[in-house]
């Protein structure tokens, strides 16, 4: 047997036993990056529930308040009652039933007032809540304008029916009538102002927020009207006494010229149309220069107006009286 193969498998096998023994490397796992924390999130608040709350029911009125609530209605019932008795025909409001209106019943106004005022008294016994105090005390006002405004009215609408008397008496050429009717007419239009002035001093325009028929509105324009005519009365008194005067004259004249003295006759009848002139330039201005509130007076200035010149026409014609011979009398008389 050679035993140079031999040798040479033997350093083989050898050879593979040592690699065999050698410890194998275990593989690097590859480095990873290090995750970067995200920051926090922030969370939404979570609302807490709360209860709805619930409306305490209404407090039922006690009879005394329902008791005393009934009879101020009744109070406010009769007084916007009396509202519309005062307008009566006139028109819508208060407003319509001005000094012209001679349908006028004042003494039904005043009968629903009295009612009003015994009511106030059985309310005045019952009332329990400030509020309904409040309500007494502006229902009080309102009774007491419509007392004083009924008073104010009444005699206004005597003064403008003794205005008419007055027209009529001049148309008549009764200047002794006529001046007894303006004499009434001043007389009325000074009882007015009386009432007038304790319903401005002494009511309040906020009290008429408790009626229905009269607001703050027509209150003020009431007083406004009241005003107005009562000055407009009293504007017409020079005018209508140089008409007077002037119709005077007439009879004066053709009470001479019914005895022959014709020239004096004429002479006065002439002072007669000049002044009739004047009268109606007045009555014209009168007219024109009259307050919106008191343009229930334009109608009778327009008519004596018209009345004025009718007559002064008439005295010219009458008595041969020419426009010339006026017009140089009263440039003599202003000299």
């Amino acid at each position: 047997m050679e035993r140079r193969p031999f040798l040479v498998l033997l350093t083989t096998a050898l050879a593979g036993c040592g690699a065999t023994n050698q410890s194998t490397p275990e593989p690097t796992a590859p480095p990873t990056d290090t995750p970067t924390e995200s920051p926090p999130t922030a969370t939404e608040p979570t609302e807490t529930a709360t209860d709805t709350p619930t409306e305490s029911p209404t407090d039922t009125p006690s009879p005394e308040v329902r008791e005393a609530q009934q009879r101020l209605s009744a109070v406010t019932s009769t007084l916007d009652a009396a509202v519309e008795q005062y307008v009566g025909d006139a028109g819508e409001t208060i407003l319509a039933a001005d000094a012209s209106y001679l349908e006028f019943d004042g003494d039904e106004v005043v009968a629903a007032v009295e009612e009003a005022e015994r009511e106030l008294e059985r309310a005045r016994e019952a009332v329990v809540t400030e509020e309904q105090e409040e309500t007494l005390a502006s229902l009080e006002e309102m009774t007491r304008f419509l007392r004083l405004a009924t008073e104010t009215q009444t005699s206004l609408v005597d003064a403008y029916y003794h205005l008419t008397e007055t027209r009529e008496a001049l148309a008549s050429a009764d200047d002794g009538a006529a001046e007894d009717a303006m004499s009434e007419m001043d007389a009325a239009s000074r009882i007015a102002s009386s009432p007038y002035q304790t319903l401005v001093e002494e009511t309040a325009v906020s009290a008429t927020s408790v009626l229905s028929e009269l607001d703050t509105e027509r209150y003020r324009r009431k007083l406004t009207q009241f005003e107005a005519e009562i000055r407009a009365f009293g504007d017409l008194r020079a005018p209508l006494d140089t008409f007077a005067t002037a119709v005077g004259r007439l009879g004066t004249a053709r009470a001479l010229e019914l005895n022959g003295s014709t020239d004096q006759a004429r002479q006065i009848a002439r002072d007669a149309a000049r002044e009739l002139d004047e009268v109606a330039a007045a009555f014209a201005t009168f007219t024109t220069d009259l307050e919106e509130p008191a343009d229930s007076l334009a109608e009778m200035g327009e008519s004596l107006e018209g009345l004025a010149t009718e007559m002064a026409t008439e005295t010219r014609e009458q008595f041969g009286i020419d426009d010339e011979e006026t017009t140089t009398a009263t440039t003599t008389t202003a000299a």
